[in-house]
């Protein structure tokens, strides 16, 4: 357990220093049980498939909102998001804009 917040602790540091401003991200999606979310990875990158089940304003399924493996800061975020979904806690998603097909900039929940 000290190790999965250990983890979970660091892969939140490392997406919250990224070099992406916190002003680029637009729309929040707040879920309350990251085990809810349906997920997929294909090729290099992990398609959140059912954000529009905890808020209609964002695309329905499949393949709209991801996280790009490639880079160092989706592969932090997509370690942040499996440490929040194994323990079925709560977290935040960042996007540019909900309403197009776009990459998940920031994860997490620090209010």
């Amino acid at each position: 357990m000290k190790r999965t917040a250990s983890i979970a602790i660091l892969s939140l540091f490392i997406v919250m220093s990224s070099t992406e401003p916190l002003r680029a991200a637009n729309d929040t999606l707040f879920i309350p049980n990251a085990a809810d979310v349906k997920w997929a990875i294909h090729g290099d990158r992990v398609y959140f498939r059912n954000l529009d089940e905890f808020d209609a304003g964002w695309l329905g399924c499949c393949y709209n909102y991801y996280v790009d493996l490639n880079t160092d800061s989706g592969k932090a975020i997509f370690s942040a998001f499996l440490s929040k979904h194994m323990a079925a806690q709560a977290l935040k998603i960042y996007v540019e804009e909900k309403g197009v097909k776009s990459p998940i900039l920031m994860i997490g929940n620090w209010d």
